[in-house]
C-alpha cells in the first residue's frame, strides 16, 4: 500500500512536469522570430526599466542568478523584499516571524523570510554587499521584514555558487546590494511618503525614506546618506492548537468502550498535607488524577489537542534603517568605500486569549478520525483567559571598509574589512512576554465553578469548537467578571547577541580572456544568547497567587485562611471583544464562545502590586491572602513586576564561538565548442571552522504538584556547572559552471557543485534542560556534534533571451543532501524526584542522519509587448523527494523536508505615458515548515511537524507621475483576504488560523 502511494505521488509529479514543459515550449513556438538588429534601443525606467536591468544581470551571469533591481532612485518594485524576491522563480515567502506567543507563531501577513527551491530559511545565506550578516534569533536564516526596501539598489540570487563570495548554500546565497555615491556621480536627491491602513484594523500608520548622494572633486569623493521609517498596525482573528500530542489511551477512555470506569482500573495517587493556625490543625487529602497509561492500547496511537485557543491580536510593529557611505578615489586605480548601516525592528503584538488545558489521562468518551486524530472527548475543567504582551525587538548595525587597488592592466588587490552585530532585546527593558492569566473553576480539592465540557474538532476547514462551557456548564455566566480569580503570570526575556568580523584579501589577474582569482578570509562568528524567566527554571513566581481565587472555593489545604489566588475587580475589566468568522474557514468558528473579556495584565500586575510586596508565611498562612506560600519564596518576593520577577536562567544560556578559515581561488574563461563560444566558470574554496559552546547544566533533584495550579510541578534543581564542549570541521567545496551560447541569443547551461550549510547556533548547546506540566513532561538538548548539511547540486537550463525585456528559460536540478539533521525524541527517566520514584520526559534533540534527493523543474517567461506598455512575467517551479514525510511513521526520528512545495508566481502590468499599473498572483502548495509544535511535550511519536496550508497572495499596485520628479502611488495586499493556517501530521489536524486581512498602501515618490 505503501508502495502504491508512492507511485501515485510520482505519476502526479511527472504530470505536473511535462504541464509545465509542455506549456513553455508551445509559448516559445508561439513567438515570432525577432531579428536584434531590427530593434531600436529605448532606454525606460519604471517597471520596463528594471525587468530590462535584471534580464541583464541574468544573463551576464557566469552562473545560475536572477536578480530584482530598484525601478528608480530610492524606489523597489514591492515595499516588502522578501514578497520581492518571490517573483523570482523557485523562490517563495515565509510569513511568520521569530517571535512566539506562548510558544506560537507570529504573522503580520507581511513576508518575512524566503524559501528557495524547497529549502527553507535556514538553507539560504544572506549577504550585504557581499558580507555576512549575523541573526540575532539564532539562526542562519535572515528576517527580511526589518529592512527597507526602498534603500536597497538591487538583491541578487545566487542559485549556484561563487567561491570568491562563500560557501554557498543549499538554496541559494542573496546578496543585497546597497547603493553607493559613485554608482551616480552628481547629486541624487529622491525620497517618498506613504500611508498603510489594514483593512481590519481601520488605523493609518506611516512611512517614509529618503536618500541623499553626492559627488565631489571632479568625482573623486562621494557622500551618500539614506533612512527610512515604517509601521504597521494589525489587529487579527486567531484559532489555535497549542501542540497534537500523539500517545496511546486506555480502551476505558474511548466512547465506544463498555467495560469498567477507567478510576476502577487504576487509583490516582494521594498526599496528605497539614497546616497548623494557632492551637488548629487542618489536614487536607489531595488525589492526583488517575492516569490509565498502565493500560494503554499501544496499538492505536492516537493524537489528542494539548490547548485549543481563540485569540485576538493587535501587532504594532515599527521598523527604522539608516546608511551612510563614504567613497574616495585618490587615484585612478585605488576606490576606497566605507560604509555603515542601521536597521531596528521593533514588533509587539498583544493577545487576549481564551484557552483550556487538556490532560490525557483526564480525557473521557474519547472519539477518533481514521487518522487517530481526537475527534471529540469530555473532561472537567477550569477556565482561562489572558492578556498576553510579546515583544520582538531586532538592532543590527554593520561596517565595512573595502579598499580595492588596481595594480596594472593585469592585476587587482582586494581588501575587505567589517563588522556586524545583531541583537534581540537588548537592554534590560525589553520581555519577550509579559502575560496575566485570570479565570474561575476548580485548581483544588472541593473547588467550584467548573465545567464539563466537550472538545469537538470537525477537521477540514472548520474550527474546532467548545460545548458545555461556562462556570457549572452555564453558558451565559461564560464572561461573568465578578468571579474571576488570579491564575499563573510568565514573564520571559530572551536576549541575543550575534557578532561577526570579516577580513578578506583577494587578488585578481586578468590575461586575455582569462580571470584568475584566489584570496583567504577569516570569519569569527561570536553568538550569546541568556534567557530571564519567573517559571520553574528560577524562582518559580509565576505561581505566585495561582489558583484562581476564593470566589471558586479554592483554599491551600482546605483552609479558608489561605485561599489560592486572590479575587480580580471587576473594574479591571474593560469590555468584552468579540471573535468574528474567518473568511474561508467554516463555522463554529470558536463554538459558543460570546468573547473575550478585554483587561490588561499590566493592570492586574499594579493591582496585585499594591496588596504589599512583602509577604512572610507564619504557618503556612501569607500575610497576603492569595499568595502561593507553597511553591514560591516568600522572604524573595518583591511584587509582580518584570523587572523584579525574571531571573537568569541557567538553562537558557549559551554562548558559542564559531572561527572559519577559508582560502578559495576561481578562474573564468573562453572557449569554442563546435564552433559555439563556451564560458566556462570554476572554483574551489577550503574552509576550516572549529566550534566552542558552553553553557550551565543542573541536576534534576525533585518535581512536586504546584499547590496552586495542579497541572504543574515545581521544579527543584542542584547546584549549576559549566558544561564545555568542541566540534572541528572541513570541506572542500568545488564548482564549475559552463554557459554555451549556442546563438547570441540561446544559452544552455550546465552547473555542478558542492554547498554547505551550517545548523542553526541555537541547536549547538550542550546542557539539557527540562519543563512541561503534569502528564506532559519534556527534556530539551542541543548537540555541540552537528555537522552542517552538505549538498551535491546539478542544473541543466536552456535560456533563450529572443527579444528586448523578453526571454524563457527552463532550468532542472537536482540536489543530493547529506548530515541531514533529524530532529527526534525519546524517552529518559530520570529516577527518584516524583513522590520518591522516577518521572519520565520526552527528550528532544537533533542528530544528524540520512541523506535524501532532491529535483525540480523551474520554468519562466517574461514577455514586453514591443513600445505598448504591456507586460507580462510567468514562472513556475516544482520540487519533490525520493524521501517525503511519512506521517504513519512512528519512530522518534521521523525525516522530512521544511519548505519542500510546488509554486507559481504570475504578473501582469502597463508602463508608459507616466502611468504604472501591476497585478502579481502568487500560489503555493502546502509544505512542511519545521518540527516541534509549541507545548507539545510529551508527544510520544518523534518530534510533531507543522505544514503550512497552500494559499494564494493576490497583490495590485498603480503609479502616475504627476511631474518629471514625482509620483503618486497606491498598492492593495492580500485582496482575497487569505488566511494564514498551519496544520499538524495529518490534515484534521488544525493547528492554527490567523486572518491577516486586506492592507492598503498610498503615497507619493519624489526625486531631483
Amino acid at each position: 500500500m505503501h508502495n502504491h502511494t508512492v507511485s501515485k505521488k510520482a505519476v502526479s509529479h511527472l504530470i505536473k512536469v511535462g504541464l509545465l514543459s509542455g506549456a513553455c515550449f508551445a509559448a516559445l513556438a508561439s513567438i515570432p522570430a525577432v531579428a536584434q538588429d531590427s530593434m531600436e534601443t529605448v532606454v525606460v525606467t519604471g517597471i520596463r526599466g528594471s525587468l530590462q536591468r535584471n534580464l541583464d544581470i541574468k544573463r551576464e551571469a557566469a552562473g545560475l542568478t536572477d536578480a530584482i533591481t530598484m525601478e528608480d532612485i530610492g524606489k523597489f518594485p514591492d515595499t516588502n523584499l522578501a514578497e520581492a524576491l518571490m517573483r523570482i522563480p523557485g523562490v517563495t515567502t515565509s510569513f511568520t516571524s521569530g517571535m512566539t506567543n506562548n510558544g506560537q507563531s507570529v504573522t503580520t501577513g507581511e513576508g518575512v523570510s524566503i524559501t528557495v527551491r524547497g529549502f527553507g530559511p535556514t538553507f539560504n545565506e544572506t549577504l550585504f554587499d557581499g558580507r555576512v550578516v549575523p541573526s540575532g534569533i539564532g539562526g542562519r536564516s535572515f528576517d527580511f521584514s526589518g529592512l527597507s526596501a526602498d534603500m536597497v539598489s538591487q538583491l541578487q540570487v545566487l542559485k549556484s555558487p561563487d567561491a570568491t563570495l562563500s560557501s554557498g548554500a543549499i538554496g541559494a546565497t542573496i546578496d543585497v546590494v546597497y547603493p553607493k555615491p559613485f554608482d551616480k556621480p552628481g547629486l541624487t536627491v529622491a525620497g517618498s511618503g506613504s500611508g498603510t491602513l489594514g483593512a481590519d484594523d481601520g488605523r493609518w500608520k506611516p512611512n517614509g525614506n529618503f536618500l541623499i548622494s553626492d559627488t565631489f572633486d571632479n568625482d573623486k569623493f562621494g557622500v551618500l546618506v539614506a533612512g527610512a521609517y515604517s509601521s504597521l498596525s494589525t489587529s487579527q482573528q486567531q484559532f489555535q492548537n497549542w501542540g497534537w500530542i500523539g500517545q496511546y489511551v486506555a480502551p476505558c477512555q474511548l466512547a465506544s468502550y463498555t467495560g469498567p470506569d477507567c478510576n476502577a482500573l487504576e487509583h490516582g495517587s494521594t498526599t496528605t498535607t497539614s497546616t497548623t493556625v494557632g492551637n488548629t490543625t487542618t489536614s487536607v487529602t489531595t488525589t492526583i488524577p488517575p492516569n490509565p497509561n498502565t493500560v494503554n492500547d499501544t496499538t492505536k496511537p492516537v493524537w489528542w489537542t494539548q490547548d485549543y485557543a481563540v485569540d485576538f491580536n493587535r501587532i504594532q510593529e515599527e521598523r527604522m534603517n539608516g546608511r551612510l557611505a563614504l567613497q574616495w578615489q585618490p587615484t585612478d586605480s585605488l576606490v576606497v568605500t566605507v560604509d555603515a548601516n542601521y536597521a531596528r525592528d521593533n514588533l509587539n503584538e498583544d493577545s487576549l486569549t481564551y484557552a483550556l488545558w487538556n490532560n490525557v489521562g483526564e480525557m473521557r468518551n474519547i472519539t477518533t478520525s481514521p487518522f487517530g486524530t481526537v475527534t471529540n472527548f469530555g473532561r472537567t475543567s477550569p477556565t482561562d483567559f489572558d492578556d498576553v504582551k510579546s515583544q520582538s525587538l531586532q538592532q543590527t548595525y554593520t561596517y565595512g571598509l573595502n579598499a580595492k587597488w588596481s595594480v596594472d592592466d593585469h592585476i587587482a588587490v582586494t581588501l575587505d574589512l567589517s563588522q556586524a552585530m545583531s541583537a534581540l532585546n537588548p537592554g534590560d527593558n525589553h520581555f519577550s512576554e509579559v502575560s496575566e492569566d485570570l479565570g474561575y473553576g476548580p485548581s483544588q480539592t472541593g473547588g467550584t465553578n467548573g465545567m464539563t465540557y466537550t472538545v469537538t474538532q470537525p477537521g477540514g476547514h472548520g474550527v474546532p469548537y467548545y460545548g458545555g462551557i461556562g462556570p457549572n456548564g452555564n453558558a451565559s455566566q461564560f464572561l461573568n467578571t465578578n468571579i474571576m480569580g488570579s491564575h499563573v503570570m510568565m514573564v520571559i526575556a530572551n536576549r541575543n547577541r550575534n557578532l561577526v568580523n570579516e577580513a578578506k584579501l583577494e587578488s585578481q589577474f586578468t590575461y586575455d580572456t582569462l580571470t584568475f582569482k584566489i584570496g583567504a578570509q577569516y570569519t569569527p562568528e561570536h553568538f550569546k544568547m541568556a534567557s530571564y524567566v519567573n517559571h520553574w527554571d528560577t524562582n518559580n513566581e509565576w505561581q505566585s497567587f495561582a489558583g484562581y481565587g476564593p470566589d471558586s472555593n479554592n483554599y491551600y489545604n482546605g483552609n479558608p485562611l489561605t485561599p489560592a489566588g486572590v479575587h480580580i475587580p471587576s473594574n479591571l475589566f474593560t469590555g468584552v471583544r468579540t471573535i468574528r468568522d474567518i473568511p474561508g474557514w467554516s463555522e463554529p468558528s470558536g463554538g459558543v464562545i460570546p468573547g473575550l473579556p478585554i483587561f490588561d495584565a499590566n493592570a492586574v500586575y499594579a493591582y496585585l502590586n499594591g496588596l504589599g510586596t512583602s509577604v512572610s508565611c507564619p504557618g503556612g498562612v501569607p500575610t497576603i491572602k492569595g499568595f502561593n506560600c507553597s511553591s514560591v519564596n516568600a522572604a524573595g518576593y518583591t511584587g509582580i513586576l518584570p523587572q523584579l520577577s525574571a531571573q537568569f536562567d541557567p538553562n537558557g544560556y549559551q554562548h558559542v564561538y564559531e572561527d572559519t578559515y577559508s582560502a578559495y581561488a576561481s578562474f573564468a574563461t573562453e572557449a569554442k565548442l563546435a564552433d559555439m563560444p563556451l564560458k566556462i566558470n570554476g572554483g574551489v574554496r577550503y574552509e576550516y571552522t572549529r566550534l566552542w559552546a558552553s553553557g550551565f547544566g543542573r541536576d534534576l533533584k525533585a518535581l512536586t504538584v504546584s499547590a496552586g495550579d495542579h497541572t504543574a510541578y515545581d521544579f527543584a534543581y542542584g547546584p549549576t556547572s559549566v558544561v564545555a564542549k568542541k566540534n572541528a570541521y572541513s570541506y572542500l567545496l568545488p564548482n564549475i559552471d559552463l554557459n554555451l551560447l549556442i546563438t547570441d541569443d540561446l544559452h544552455l547551461r550546465f552547473d555542478a557543485s558542492r554547498t554547505m550549510t551550517r545548523p542553526p547556533l541555537s541547536d549547538l548547546k550542550g546542557n539539557l534542560t527540562y519543563s512541561g506540566r503534569v502528564g506532559s513532561l519534556s527534556a530539551t538538548g542541543g548537540n555541540p556534534y552537528e555537522l552542517p548539511y552538505i549538498a551535491d547540486n546539478f542544473d541543466l537550463s536552456a535560456e533563450w533571451y529572443y527579444a528586448p525585456n523578453s526571454y524563457v528559460s527552463v532550468d532542472s536540478f537536482l540536489k543530493n543532501v547529506s548530515n541531514w539533521v533529524v530532529a527526534g525524541t525519546s524517552q529518559i527517566t530520570v529516577p527518584g524526584v516524583l513522590n520518591g520514584g522516577s518521572a519520565v520526559f520526552t527528550l528532544q534533540s537533533n542528530v544528524n542522519g540520512p541523506s535524501a534527493n532532491i529535483y525540480g523543474l523551474e520554468v519562466a517567461w517574461q514577455h514586453v509587448f514591443g513600445d505598448s506598455g504591456f507586460g507580462y512575467l510567468i514562472n513556475g517551479t516544482v520540487v519533490d523527494t525520493n524521501k517525503p514525510y511519512d506521517p504513519n511513521n512512528l519512530s522518534v526520528g521521523n525525516f522530512g523536508m521544511p519548505g519542500l512545495a510546488d509554486s507559481a508566481n504570475f504578473t501582469a502590468f502597463y508602463d508608459k505615458y507616466g502611468f504604472e499599473f501591476r497585478v502579481a498572483a502568487n500560489w503555493r502548495d502546502i509544505y512542511l515548515d519545521s518540527f516541534g509544535q509549541g507545548q507539545a511535550s510529551g508527544t510520544q511519536f518523534g518530534s510533531e511537524p507543522i505544514f503550512v496550508n497552500g494559499s494564494w497572495d493576490l497583490t495590485i499596485s498603480t503609479g502616475y507621475d504627476i511631474t518629471d520628479n514625482a509620483k503618486i502611488y497606491f498598492e492593495a495586499d492580500n485582496l482575497m483576504d487569505q488566511a494564514y493556517s498551519t496544520r499538524g501530521r495529518f490534515p484534521d489536524q488544525m493547528y492554527s488560523v490567523i486572518q491577516v486581512g486586506r492592507r492598503f498602501t498610498a503615497g507619493v515618490h519624489f526625486k531631483l
